[in-house]
């Protein structure tokens, strides 16, 4: 059986505070899928391919992405063009 205490710690209570943020809806809920930062909803064949169509019919801006050895593991940076800010 799970800690139960490792179920309610703040930082999964602040990640389920920016999705209903950003995605809407009632409440604070952990959805199974996040498709291009937009749209959520169940795993369902068909909910997703919607999700991932509405996604792709969405124009994108460029995005600089570097990876480099790091120590442990790997350094990513991402950075946008100038004049584009993130969410």
């Amino acid at each position: 059986m799970a800690d139960p205490g490792r179920l309610h710690a703040p930082e999964f209570t602040a990640r389920q505070e920016v999705y209903a943020r950003v995605l809407g809806g009632d409440g604070l809920y952990t959805p199974q899928v996040v498709v291009d930062g937009a749209g959520s909803g169940v795993g369902s064949t068909g909910a997703l391919r919607r999700l991932v169509e509405r996604a792709a019919a969405t124009p994108k801006v460029a995005l600089e992405v570097k990876v480099a050895p790091g120590n442990p593991g790997l350094e990513v940076t991402v950075r946008a063009p100038p004049g584009v800010a993130g969410r």
